[in-house]
């Protein structure tokens, strides 16, 4: 604030993967920072304003995104300052951290194998010896091999730890093979093929392990493009964003719609099922609505459970609100209940029911409640609270 004065408005980048819960968190951590959210923005789309800006790339770009815990992949359409988002795939505890601990297995390992001991008992030394692995990770996208030696706080000797480059390749093998599923599964889901890619651009710490990048050309039949520090891009492009946000159209980041009774007429069976209202990948801001009807007789209280996923089963999509209207009495089954759903740029969610005989509606922002949420009520007072420890 000393530089530039007071910042009182925003853009916050996140995970293209992180749901309704997370994002409504990272706007409340900002307003009680004292600051307005402008807008919140995909790190993959902040990543693809800046290559656009600084290496000019246009054309379909596909957005590999792989730091310290998670991976998006995001394809895009760039045409000058115009940017189309066509679908985000993306898995969390998926990234450099996860490399570190398979790691930290394997040091282990070794320690037990060359003293018959355990490397730690502890969270701090193990946090120590994590930091150890860490390292030679990053030694290792640089160099063949790394020689280092580890010990217990217990005095049961010293192990000898080498480790190469293969070898350390050989122990994420998994979890590269799972970013290739994700980026097969966006490539699928715009419905593309790998040719159809003009660019590959790399975000994230862990896009300089040379393997990544071996993939992705192999893949793609070209090579991935790299910026000076991938690690900044991201923020970088959330500033370039801020100017430029109007001429970016992203998408939904999950489906949503609520839970039903779905009748089959083959079988003559009804069945709870999850019915999309709003499918994911749509263009947003976006508005949808879908008609129900009341399932019994004499209903006096409508419930509709919100819910996001993709999944038509109900057990496996995540029901994340709810809205309960009280309706007149004495009306027969199969009134209608309209259901309208709002999807803003920041890619939260509204919903609004309306019974469509009476009239009678209610609108909600949809949110979580449980542990850790806080409430609006929670959240002023805790705001409030940090303003006055503010230290000028």
């Amino acid at each position: 604030s000393k530089i530039c004065g007071d910042i009182t408005e925003v853009v916050i980048t996140v995970p293209a993967n992180f749901n309704e819960l997370a994002r409504k968190s990272t706007i409340a951590a900002a307003e009680m920072a004292g600051m307005k959210v402008k807008r919140l923005v995909n790190e993959p789309t902040a990543a693809a304003v800046y290559y656009a800006h600084s290496q000019g790339v246009k054309g379909r770009i596909l957005v590999f995104d792989l730091g310290g815990g998670t991976l998006d992949t995001t394809i895009l359409d760039v045409e000058g300052d115009t940017i189309k988002i066509l679908t985000s795939e993306g898995a969390r505890h998926l990234g450099g951290s996860n490399f570190d601990d398979l790691l930290l297995e394997a040091y282990a390992e070794q320690y037990k194998k060359q003293t018959g001991a355990t490397l730690y008992n502890d969270e701090r030394h193990r946090r120590r010896v994590l930091q150890a692995t860490e390292d030679a990770k990053k030694m290792l996208s640089k160099l063949q091999r790394v020689n280092d030696t580890v010990a217990n706080d217990q005095n049961s000797g010293i192990a000898r730890i080498d480790l190469t480059r293969d070898g350390f390749e050989k122990i994420i093998r998994n979890m590269l093979t799972r970013t290739v599923f994700l980026v097969e599964q966006a490539l699928d889901s715009a419905k593309l093929k790998p040719s159809d890619i003009d660019h590959v651009v790399l975000v994230g710490g862990s896009t300089r392990i040379p393997k990544v990048k071996t993939i992705l050309e192999k893949m793609f039949s070209k090579t991935p493009k790299s910026c000076g520090n991938v690690d900044e891009c991201v923020a970088l492009g959330a500033a370039l964003f801020a100017k430029k946000s109007a001429k970016i159209q992203e998408v939904c980041n999950a489906s949503y719609g609520t839970l039903a009774m779905v009748y089959n007429a083959k079988t003559k069976e009804e069945k709870l099922m999850n019915s999309i209202v709003i499918p994911k990948n749509t263009p947003i801001p976006c508005s949808r609505s879908q008609v129900y009807q009341t399932s019994e007789d004499n209903e006096r209280v409508i419930e509709v459970d919100i819910t996001q996923g993709e999944d038509e089963d109900a057990k496996f999509v995540d029901v994340i609100g709810r809205i309960t209207l009280e309706v007149p009495p004495n009306r027969p089954k199969g009134c209608e209940i309209a259901v309208t759903f709002s999807y803003d740029e920041n890619q939260r969610v509204r919903a609004l029911v309306v019974d469509k005989q009476s009239g009678r509606s209610k609108e909600v922002a949809v949110s979580y409640k449980g542990a850790g949420v806080l409430s609006d009520e929670e959240l002023k007072r805790r705001s409030a609270h940090l303003r006055a420890m503010r230290i000028e």
